[in-house]
């Protein structure tokens, strides 16, 4: 029994002496409190040197304005930073009251052109009115002027040298109507803004063209419905050719912030494209062309959507942000309805001038945009963008001028399209591939037709 005894004893020992150094292991092996919960860390930034931070006002701003200084007029691009930023500035929260629909006569087209000192903003095309909501603080589609109106072609803010009051003109040349209402832009911001204008070098001197050849300011042409009007340079143009590398965006990257850190695995559906799927969330990656398309249908309720301006900001703030996604100069360009909702298209806006790649982008989206839908809970429903982006600094750049008004005229009648049939003509860069690596630049005139059709003079033919 003594024996027995003693075996149990020394069996317990051992037991007791496994439990302490099995204890032991598992107390070094195991990870600590802390390591077992460290948060998620989210991906790097998809553009580490060509991030652009804007807010608002900046990304629903024009992309020229054209100032009015009795009877010459200068084109102002974003190139002219410090002028341009802080004209958009002061007039975006300007207050405005006394809406009125007028008829304008010869006489208040003359002040205009002619006498006033104005700032005028220059668009991309004619813009619905929820559109410029997005950049004023005044909500102009709850005017009721307003909403009988489709589109706005120009936007005019002028300071009336005999009252010293100032003005602003919502003039739709499509539908041949003017809204003015009353501001407070005071007379000495009218001074300092002409002396800044005064003191910045290398602003383009601009000729005003009514497209029907009966200028508004005409006596002659008083009981006629105004023109449209278009800017034109009567010398030639100075501008640059730049060459740029490509940059490029990790799919990898892109799919860590959409999904959050989850180990989402692709689907292969052919050599060219690829999916990652989690519950409502598709991304679609096409290799070839290095693009992605985003879809959250969990975003996408159906319900009536927001304000341009609520949508826009969320989209800002709380989405493109995040991770650095505006990878470039970037402004609004249009809005398109699309499943109950807007579908937004930014534009690239690269040495003072809009981007416009070249050919048909329609199937492949290039670098000169990016498409965003909102969706619900400070998300978007649906991201389009290129993987591509240009260099922070071009690698190359020539002078390259742009042709005049009378070479303009000329190419048009070449083409055999009427001035009448006109609606706009702007500067831009039209970008193409040299290169597997390299994206060029080259300025030209983009002239749009009343058909939506456009067409471009200069640059590469």
């Amino acid at each position: 029994m003594a024996l027995i005894n003693r075996i149990k004893t020394i069996s317990l020992v051992i037991l007791v002496i496994s439990s302490v150094i099995l204890t032991g292991v598992l107390w070094y092996s195991t990870p600590s409190y802390d390591d077992q919960n460290i948060a998620y860390i989210p991906a790097p930034y998809i553009a580490k040197d060509n991030y652009v931070q804007k807010t608002l006002y900046q990304l629903t701003a024009p992309p020229f304005l054209i100032s009015h200084e009795k009877g010459k007029h200068l084109m102002i691009t974003q190139q002219q930073n410090k002028l341009f930023s802080n004209s958009i500035h002061d007039l975006y929260q300007i207050k405005m009251e006394g809406f009125e629909l007028i008829t304008p006569t010869t006489e208040n087209w003359n002040l205009l052109f002619q006498q006033a000192n104005g700032l005028e903003f220059s668009f991309l095309q004619d813009l619905p009115v929820e559109q410029l909501d997005a950049f004023f603080f005044h909500l102009l589609k709850n005017e009721p002027l307003f909403q009988n109106l489709n589109s706005i072609s120009r936007v005019w803010f002028f300071e009336n040298p005999s009252t010293k009051k100032s003005h602003i003109w919502f003039i739709s040349d499509q539908e041949g109507k003017v809204i003015q209402a009353n501001t407070n832009f005071t007379k000495n911001e009218w001074s300092k803004n002409i002396e800044q204008i005064n003191k910045t070098p290398n602003l383009v001197k601009l000729d005003a063209v009514a497209t029907n050849g009966k200028q508004p300011w005409d006596k002659a042409n008083q009981n006629l419905p105004f023109s449209r009007i278009l800017y034109v340079p009567s010398q030639s143009m100075p501008g640059t050719q730049y060459t740029y590398t490509k940059q490029n965006i990790s799919i990898d990257s892109i799919k860590e912030w959409l999904f959050q850190g989850d180990a989402i695995e692709p689907i292969d559906l052919s050599k060219n494209e690829s999916v990652f799927m989690d519950n409502n969330q598709i991304l679609t990656f096409y290799k070839q062309q290095s693009y992605m398309v985003y879809v959250d249908n969990a975003r996408t309720d159906g319900s009536a959507a927001n304000n341009v301006a609520t949508e826009i900001d969320v989209i800002n703030t709380k989405f493109i942000s995040k991770h650095h996604g505006w990878t470039g100069n970037y402004v609004l360009d249009k809005l398109s309805p699309q499943d109950n909702s807007r579908l937004y298209t930014f534009r690239l806006i690269n040495q003072a001038l809009p981007v416009y790649w070249e050919g048909d982008n329609t199937k492949n989206p290039q670098l000169d945009t990016i498409q965003l839908q909102a969706g619900t809970s400070y998300a978007v429903s649906k991201y389009i963008r290129s993987l591509n982006y240009l260099s922070k600094k071009p690698i190359k750049q020539i002078p390259y001028a742009l042709p005049t008004k009378e070479a303009i005229w000329s190419e048009l009648a070449k083409k055999r399209i009427p001035i009448t049939s006109v609606k706009r003509i702007i500067p831009i860069y039209q970008a193409k591939n040299i290169s597997k690596n390299q994206v060029q630049l080259t300025p030209c005139w983009k002239v749009e037709q009343e058909n939506g059709e456009w067409i471009q003079i200069g640059g590469v033919q």
